[in-house]
């Protein structure tokens, strides 16, 4: 108890320090677990620990598998094998080919060359849920390729002990991988069964059914624990999510397990941490910052080069490659493993053990800040871009005349269906599978990033009679409109109008120009006070409710 007390004392105080700065959180984390190893506090019995920050692991992304569906990697599929697959292997090759110019010993160079080349899906998962772009394009695209690396990673685990010389048993390396695929297969076929039908008894009961799913994803950790499967905790958190993400919405118990996630993700990264000596790096300062420079930029550079390839927008190609650019925090479970076998020095694991870590640490304030640098620097990979995926059809203008809706999620989702004619309406969103959704409908729907403002003023954006952003994030807005203001002078008829988290945004999008700024508290105030007014109020209920149950069934 009180080692957890200090623990959770000292991160948090860290933390905070660090997110003054515009630092991550979890940033504090890695730093607190590296001060405690370097000043060389012992934890007694510390193995609990390690078994709370596995379940940090598995817990994560058990939630990024509850927002993933198969299906909406459907059009990406081979895209994402192929783009993961180029990335690992240039990464690969560039990595073996520096380590023998520098002399390392070729077995040494294989292992080193194998962990540069896969990145952390932890870290960007976490990113990309805290800036709630799990289901962007370049979300889904690093999900995916980085779900490919995990999985070559899993192979490379049952490689690596046959460096050391050792007759390589083919049959028995076949088994294992056959064994482990029809593991997952058979864990997403039961769990999605099973999960259908309790959904259908406790389909209010959100409390029992979080229980369950935090039971299910136990269980499926002790089942992947078995030696005949020997799978890690984080691939069964994923699997367990992509089992559940079509019958379990997981908005129905984000409040109990969000809080829960939280409270493991501190063990994960206080306990990478301390995986780190500090002072033993010292010596070798020189060859880490020689070698944080050049995985990095290197990473970065293949990652930009293949996602390019790949045919993807340039604001894709940019962030993709940005959050390529850092190692796996499976690396720290390799090196020692590879020092067991005799392939590696201890001075290779201190030195590797430490340029992880930095590099999980410069990629999340990268990550977290990448917006500030985006907007200034994505067009310079137009080079790059292709737009072969996305690609809209000739037109001389989509917006001319339109009325144009930004965004189609919730309320969005709600406008539309509230509208009875749909002939005047251009949606943009930047999920595929909601574009594709709305098109279903009838409905003119693009492809596009409201904050890529090349695609908004390409296509005539100017020319729109009214423009309507139910994006909430503030910063999107105010780029909108200082687009608007700037470039459409011409057209002084352009009605703008957009949504507000808060109160204080409200007032501040309204100076920027905006005609209408909503926020849902003070509609609904406006609303209930004008009902309280209203000589007609029976009308207006009316009205209300009639809106209200068309929305409801569909």
């Amino acid at each position: 108890m009180q080692a957890v007390a200090l623990l959770f004392g000292l991160s948090a105080i860290i933390a905070a320090l660090l997110h003054c700065l515009r630092v991550p959180v979890i940033v504090g984390f890695l730093v607190a677990g590296l001060l405690v190893r370097s000043f060389g506090v012992e934890w007694h019995n510390a193995d609990y620990l390690v078994t709370l920050a596995e379940f940090g692991a598995a817990f994560l992304l058990f939630s990024v598998g509850l927002e993933l569906k198969v299906k909406h990697f459907k059009d990406l599929g081979w895209t994402i094998v192929w783009v993961s697959l180029l990335q690992m292997l240039l990464v690969f090759f560039l990595s073996y080919g520096m380590f023998l110019i520098f002399g390392y010993f070729w077995k040494a160079a294989v292992v080193l060359s194998m962990i540069i080349s896969f990145s952390s899906t932890i870290l960007v998962a976490m990113v990309l849920k805290q800036r709630d772009e799990i289901h962007s394009l370049h979300g889904k695209l690093m999900m995916g390729i980085l779900l490919m690396q995990d999985l070559v990673v899993v192979v490379v685990l049952f490689v690596i002990p046959y460096l050391t010389g050792g007759q390589v048993d083919y049959l028995s390396l076949t088994q294992r991988v056959l064994l482990n695929i029809l593991a997952v297969v058979l864990l997403v076929v039961v769990g999605s069964w099973f999960f259908g039908r309790i959904k259908k008894i406790f389909d209010r009961e959100y409390n029992v059914v979080f229980l369950l799913a935090v039971a299910y994803l136990l269980g499926v950790i002790y089942f992947f624990s078995w030696e005949a499967i020997n799978l890690p905790p984080e691939i069964a958190g994923l699997v367990a999510g992509l089992s559940l993400s079509g019958v379990l919405a997981r908005t129905r118990i984000t409040n109990w397990f969000d809080p829960l996630r939280d409270f493991f993700l501190v063990f994960l990264f206080f306990c990478i941490g301390t995986e780190v000596d500090l002072l033993s790096v010292f010596d070798h300062l020189d060859k880490l910052l020689i070698l944080i420079v050049m995985v990095l930029l290197s990473k970065m550079a293949i990652g930009w080069l293949a996602v390019g390839i790949g045919g993807f927008p340039r604001k894709v190609i940019f962030l993709s490659g940005l959050g390529l650019a850092n190692m796996s925090e499976l690396g720290l479970v390799i090196l020692p493993m590879s020092l067991r076998l005799g392939l590696i020095t201890e001075e290779y694991l201190a030195l590797y053990s430490m340029l992880i870590l930095i590099s999980l640490i410069i990629s999340a304030i990268i990550l977290k800040n990448c917006d500030d640098v985006c907007f200034g620097v994505s067009h310079i990979f137009g080079l790059l871009e292709k737009t072969r995926l996305y690609k809209l059809p000739p037109k001389e203008s989509y917006f001319l005349g339109k009325k144009v809706l930004l965004g189609c999620h919730r309320s969005g989702w709600s406008i539309v269906n509230s509208l009875s004619n749909h002939n005047n309406l251009v949606v943009v969103d930047y999920d595929v599978e909601q574009v594709k959704r709305l098109r279903k409908k009838g409905v003119e729907a693009y492809y596009g990033d409201v904050q890529e403002t090349r695609f908004l003023l390409e296509h005539d954006i100017c020319q729109a009679k009214m423009v309507i952003s139910t994006i909430p994030h503030f910063q999107a807005n105010m780029i909108l409109i200082d687009l608007l203001r700037n470039n459409c002078k011409g057209n002084k008829s352009l009605w703008v109008a957009c949504l507000a988290k808060t109160r204080r945004d409200v007032a501040k999008l309204y100076k920027a120009g905006y005609n209408l700024v909503l926020n849902p508290h003070m509609s609904v105030a406006i609303d209930m006070a004008s009902l309280m007014l209203s000589t007609r109020r029976n009308v207006s209920v009316g009205k209300i409710k009639k809106m209200q149950k068309k929305l409801l069934k569909i």
